[in-house]
């Protein structure tokens, strides 16, 4: 395929690498993911909950408010990848509403990395360096909240991205 140039010498519109779409890309391979961690988890909490008479008060409805969160969670990035197909495929419908996913997406993120950040803060006293409390922290626990800080900008910034004129004029409408 022939690069398409103009006088300038940039890239004619509507070709070429868009931001937006790697964005779009990489939240519907990070909700696949999920999905995938969500199903694994789910079946191993039933797999438990089946062991347990069902008369047990201490430990059953701990583990169907598990099963419960597991099976909202999969509904949730089952959503989101059709909202992601939805927008590679650049249907008009699935643009305003991956705008709304995004920024409830981004605010999930930001309470939950606050919690996050405040249990983190609990497991250690106050005098405790921030070098010490980092090399005894899980690094599970510092992976999640660097991805929770890079996630609430980026996915702020995949809405803000969808409404813009230029790339809300390249999806169709339906007939």
């Amino acid at each position: 395929m022939p690069l398409l140039v103009r006088a300038e010498g940039r890239v004619a519109p509507g070709r070429g690498l868009a931001a937006w779409r790697v964005v779009t890309w990489l939240l519907l391979l990070f909700a696949a993911i999920g999905g995938v961690q969500y199903i694994n988890h789910g079946s191993a909490v039933w797999g438990e909950l089946q062991r347990w008479p069902a008369g047990d008060t201490d430990h059953v409805p701990a583990l169907q408010r598990m099963l419960a969160w597991d099976a909202a969670y999969l509904l949730v990035a089952f959503v989101i990848i059709v909202l992601c197909a939805g927008v590679i495929l650049r249907q008009a419908w699935a643009r305003s509403a991956l705008r709304v996913a995004a920024v409830l997406l981004a605010a999930w993120a930001l309470a939950s990395g606050v919690l996050l950040a405040s249990a983190m803060r609990a497991l250690f006293p106050a005098d405790t360096a921030v070098s010490l409390m980092v090399a005894q922290l899980p690094h599970s626990y510092l992976l999640a909240l660097g991805m929770k800080a890079v996630a609430v900008p980026v996915l702020l910034w995949l809405a803000w991205r969808l409404g813009r004129p230029d790339v809300r004029a390249r999806f169709m409408h339906r007939r």
